[in-house]
């Protein structure tokens, strides 16, 4: 299956940590908790047309049929640049060292970013009680359906900057975020420090606060700073 990634240039979503609440609940509503992700939508404009290698070295390719997979990337910003590990080990319910087993699933949430949700070896419980040896933790990221990524927006918007749209006809379209450095990736084989709160809509499962900076790869026992682009010491009991 052939590959062409459009990427939204218009599209913003600005996220910002702007406290976390006593319970560090984390819902799909946006308006439900404060470390829960806000959108703003700017626009569906300005959209940039890339070809994978894997087409350009394909003969006789004048338009995808009905099998091609389409990707849209929606670009995002956030404010985590000075958020300070200690802060978030203040604020998360939860905090463990741990290693990605495998993707579990993705959907989309209220606010209309797709979520990766990942299940986890739990290496060592830094904060909290209970901790099973392996749990699911999301995080903003992944690919999911555009039309299940349809029903979270507004049907004026869709007729307005989608006049052709359908869901047959968007059936092979997907939605992921705009690559970037403060997006959560998990490698394999790597531990990683993982500042969690409790994911209430999910049953028990987990989210990882702050992007990027709530998932941060550890190396001989140091956490990486963001900062500084090296692994640094930190001391969580100050």
């Amino acid at each position: 299956m052939k590959n062409k990634k459009i990427i939204f240039v218009g599209l913003i979503c600005c996220i910002f940590l702007s406290g976390c609440g006593s319970d560090n609940d984390v819902s799909n509503n946006t308006d439900k908790k404060q470390i829960e992700a806000t959108t703003k939508r700017l626009s569906f404009n300005n959209k940039v047309e890339q070809s994978t290698e894997d087409e350009q070295s394909t003969e006789n390719e004048s338009a995808l049929n009905q099998e091609d997979k389409k990707v849209l990337y929606i670009g995002k910003e956030a404010d985590y640049r000075f958020t300070k590990p200690e802060d978030l080990f203040k604020d998360a319910k939860v905090v463990i060292k741990g290693k990605k087993i495998k993707d579990v699933s993705c959907y989309v949430a209220d606010n209309s970013l797709p979520i990766q949700q990942v299940e986890i070896e739990v290496q060592e419980v830094c904060k909290g009680e209970g901790i099973p040896d392996k749990i699911i933790i999301g995080y903003y990221g992944g690919e999911v359906p555009f039309n299940e990524y349809a029903k979270t927006l507004d049907k004026e918007e869709i007729k307005k900057e989608f006049p052709d749209y359908n869901e047959e006809k968007y059936k092979n379209v997907y939605i992921g975020i705009e690559d970037s450095d403060e997006n959560v990736k998990l490698e394999d084989d790597e531990s990683y420090m993982l500042f969690l709160a409790n994911d209430s809509d999910s049953k028990g499962n987990y989210f990882v606060l702050a992007d990027g900076y709530g998932a941060r790869k550890m190396k001989d026992g140091k956490l990486y700073d963001f900062n500084t682009n090296d692994y640094i010491e930190f001391d969580f009991n100050k």
